[in-house]
């Protein structure tokens, strides 16, 4: 994805979980069912999850050598870079029992990029005039996910205000001269000089009159 919301991510976070799930088979049991593959935003990272969530699965174990074993038969060793990939995610593993903190924070920067990007996508729709298909609807989920401290609470209810907006069905507006001058409403006429603007603003005077 090119869209800005693929800055969204904690990848010390991600590779910290990761480490801590290969280290602790007890602490991946705990840990495995509170959060899902595409929450990591690195394909490797998702990749190398699922292939511990499979070894958990299978032998009730997440260490590293049923985890290559699977990784090996799905033919992704190359696509995680390698397997010194999963030495280098345990050697640099801060601590193994923060297990559950990493997770959390790897939940939160998926919800922030998942919101972003329903964000962007309503935008492209309404910028572009197409059907929205419940984008607005998506896009306030998303925003309500989202974890809230003081100084968002009041962003996010400015955010689910705005975004309801679209879902309302508006009157059709009433034309003085159609679709040019809409009833009580400001209008502003520009153009590059003698394209015309007096003569029309002249003329839309006598129709309107």
């Amino acid at each position: 994805m090119s869209e800005p919301s693929t800055a969204i991510h904690a990848p010390e976070a991600e590779a910290a979980l990761l480490g801590s799930l290969l280290l602790d088979e007890v602490i991946a049991l705990e840990v495995i069912p509170t959060i899902n593959a595409d929450d990591f935003y690195a394909t490797r990272f998702r990749l190398i999850f699922e292939a511990i969530r499979y070894a958990v699965a299978q032998h009730q174990s997440s260490g590293v050598i049923p985890v290559l074993e699977r990784l090996r038969a799905a033919g992704q060793i190359d696509e995680i870079g390698g397997a010194e990939e999963l030495g280098k995610l345990i050697d640099e593993v801060p601590l193994a029992t923060g297990a559950p903190v990493y997770a959390q924070l790897v939940r939160d920067a998926a919800k922030r990029r998942r919101a972003a990007h329903s964000l962007l996508t309503l935008g492209t729709t309404i910028r572009t005039g197409g059907e929205l298909n419940g984008q607005a609807e998506a896009a306030i989920e998303a925003i309500k996910s989202l974890s809230s401290d003081d100084r968002s609470v009041a962003i996010k209810a400015e955010m689910v205000d705005a975004l309801s907006l679209t879902l309302q069905e508006l009157p059709p507006l009433d034309y003085i001269i159609e679709p040019f001058l809409p009833a009580q409403s400001l209008v502003m006429l520009q153009g590059d000089p003698k394209a015309g603007k007096s003569c029309f603003s002249l003329y839309s005077a006598i129709c309107s009159a």
